[in-house]
């Protein structure tokens, strides 16, 4: 970069990033009064001008969540600071009302040499054969992957056909948009100078180039999500370059450990149950994308009867993955990807007709397409009946519209059938058999049958109805798993009211609990775990009951 163009940027550095440190504007007077009402207030001199800058990657969808946990961060004695990816002039009205610091992350597009970057990219993709380019990562951040994660989410294809050069064309923009993206999270490290980063969705770019990068960096990373329950979150702590294909609903081996090591009482079996049984029944299981909205909870008979179905045979349910979703940060698969997946296990049940097989197609299907504004067309549908021409007797197919609840199925089934799905850490704790064909989330646990390659897993499909059931010791070791994640990871956000509609698209809306009263809010349950966090060494909120 030569003089004038360094100049250039350091003045462009100089006025972009000045909004960092802003405070609130009176002028903004709705947003004002209703963020001065229900937020606590706090000085600006209470926390560290230098260091211990807590960053937040912020979308502004449900930006209320971020400014609790901006909130939260000061209570711990950081420093937050919001980096605003999409500016929306309401968020940033709540935001200022807040009090807080934040900065645009366009405001560092300016900072960086766009045509050097898309030059050093197309070399990298030009110096390997296009077999080599999803493996491609520099400086710990996986571009390769993270622009086919992308391809896949922009594209809604379960794959980049690299031969085609108009899907090549798509994907090598994809790619230069993550490098790109790498070397502007350097800008942002460079200047802000983090201790902790903060995301939501760290799957695509920019923020998986965001996360990545601040891992492989040592800066602690705590990731955010939400729950199987409404008004729940889940954070994991990543600290080690190892750690960034781990799903974020998994345990550390730290905190297996914990898990596995405690005494197993039935009361907690009970609870497990109950909570299950009531979030299916509510509808609140995973709600944010409508996985349950308008289902029935049948009984075994009723579902059988519905089926068609009155053959003693075992009954192997195969929950499908959505095809596009580019979840590459969460583990290694077996097979390609998830459809790859999916026609070998409809091939390898087509042959084995000593078992019943039903496809439940993934319930978030429809939400999702209707989010993005797309017809919704089963493509697991058109993938059976391309494969099989029509249904066997002993093969049926449960669509993502059917009102079939997913916990009727737990007591229908011998066998689960799932890459990496919740379902089937479910499904274990209910003494069902289940078939793992991917890592980063519960597999070799000691309750889960995996294997090492697809040969081996297409094997077992063959034999699936001799494969014994799951052994006490098993079924112990899930229901302490599921636990664990699903009642001792979950952690309820006191200062937010969190409701979604059951309407086609899950609509959410959020308010403030009035927690004005800055004692009371750094008190609340959230606070104080989100403090103990930070402030040990541990991955998860490990809640001890």
């Amino acid at each position: 970069m030569n003089l004038i163009a360094r100049i250039k940027r350091e003045i462009f550095h100089f006025f972009s990033l000045r909004r960092v440190g802003a405070q609130p504007q009176e002028g903004d007077e709705a947003a004002w009064k209703y963020f001065k009402k229900n937020l606590p207030t706090y000085q600006t001199g209470a926390f560290p001008k230098k260091g211990n800058v807590a960053l937040l990657v912020t979308s502004t969808y449900l930006v209320e969540i971020e400014l609790v946990y901006a909130k939260a961060l000061v209570a711990a004695n950081y420093r937050p600071v919001l980096l605003v990816m999409k500016p929306d002039w309401m968020a940033l009205r709540k935001i200022k009302a807040c009090g807080l610091d934040y900065i645009n992350y366009s405001a560092f597009r300016g900072l960086i040499d766009w045509e050097e970057c898309e030059g050093q990219a197309e070399r990298l993709l030009s110096d390997l054969g296009r077999e080599k380019w999803v493996g491609i990562i520099k400086d710990g951040v996986h571009l390769g992957s993270n622009a086919l994660a992308s391809f896949l989410r922009h594209q809604r294809k379960h794959e980049c056909d690299f031969s085609v050069e108009a899907e090549r064309r798509v994907y090598s923009n994809h790619f230069k948009n993550a490098y790109t993206s790498s070397q502007l999270a350097k800008e942002i490290y460079e200047r802000i100078k983090p201790s902790v980063l903060v995301v939501n969705d760290r799957v695509y770019s920019p923020v998986s180039e965001l996360f990545q990068l601040a891992v492989s960096r040592g800066i602690r990373v705590l990731t955010r999500n939400s729950s199987q329950n409404t008004g729940y979150e889940v954070i994991k702590s990543y600290q080690n370059p190892e750690s960034v294909h781990t799903h974020p609903h998994s345990l550390s081996s730290k905190s297996w450990d914990t898990v596995k090591g405690a005494a197993w009482k039935s009361e907690r079996w009970e609870e497990l149950k109950a909570m299950l049984y009531k979030s299916y029944e509510s509808g609140d299981w995973f709600a944010e994308v409508g996985t349950q909205f308008n289902k029935m909870i049948l009984s075994k008979e009723e579902v059988l009867s519905r089926l068609g179905w009155s053959s003693e045979n075992p009954i192997a349910v195969v929950f499908s993955h959505i095809f596009w979703d580019g979840t590459m940060s969460y583990g290694s698969d077996l097979f390609d990807n998830y459809y790859d997946w999916f026609v070998h296990v409809v091939e390898a049940a087509s042959k084995n007709t000593n078992v019943n097989w039903i496809f439940k197609i993934h319930p978030a299907n429809m939400v999702k397409a209707k989010r993005d504004g797309v017809g919704y067309e089963s493509e697991e549908l058109k993938c059976i009946l391309s494969k099989l021409g029509s249904l066997p007797e002993h093969i049926r197919i449960l669509e993502s519209d059917s009102d079939v609840s997913t916990y009727c199925l737990f007591g229908v089934m011998d066998y689960c059938l799932t890459v990496r799905g919740t379902v089937g850490i479910e499904s274990a704790a209910f003494g069902v058999r289940t078939l793992t064909a991917g890592t980063g989330r519960y597999d070799r646990m000691g309750f889960t049958k995996d294997f090492e390659s697809r040969e081996s897993y297409l094997d077992a499909l063959s034999y699936l109805h001799t494969m014994p059931q799951m052994s006490e010791t098993e079924i112990e070791l899930a229901r302490k798993y599921a636990y664990a994640v699903f009642l001792q990871r979950h952690l309820f956000l006191d200062p937010i009211k969190w409701v979604v509609s059951k309407d086609e698209t899950a609509s959410q809306t959020l308010s403030l609990v009035d927690y004005r009263n800055w004692e009371k809010f750094s008190t609340t349950d959230f606070c104080q775990r989100l403090r103990e966090l930070l402030e040990g060494g541990d991955d998860d909120i490990l809640v001890q009951s």
